[in-house]
């Protein structure tokens, strides 16, 4: 995985994860539109653009993980 990661692909990966954007920022101590924000290429609601970057790095490699998993395994 490269240190970018477009937004769309963020988004991309969210779904093929079957993740609802709520639940999704939930589970990484985000808000709903930070995660927002990420996936539409916005950065208003981050302090710097590292704090950003990192926040998209935990989003890949939650996602990452969720989508090397069997999909009834994603659900529960």
């Amino acid at each position: 995985m490269s240190q970018e990661v477009s937004a769309d692909e963020l988004r991309a990966r969210r779904q093929a994860a079957g993740l609802d954007l709520v639940v999704l920022a939930r589970r990484l101590s985000l808000s709903p539109a930070q995660l927002m924000q990420l996936e539409t290429g916005q950065d208003s609601l981050f302090y710097s653009p590292a704090i950003r970057r990192q926040a998209a790095l935990k989003v890949c490699r939650y996602l990452d993980a969720q989508i090397q998993r069997p999909a009834a395994e994603r659900r529960a």
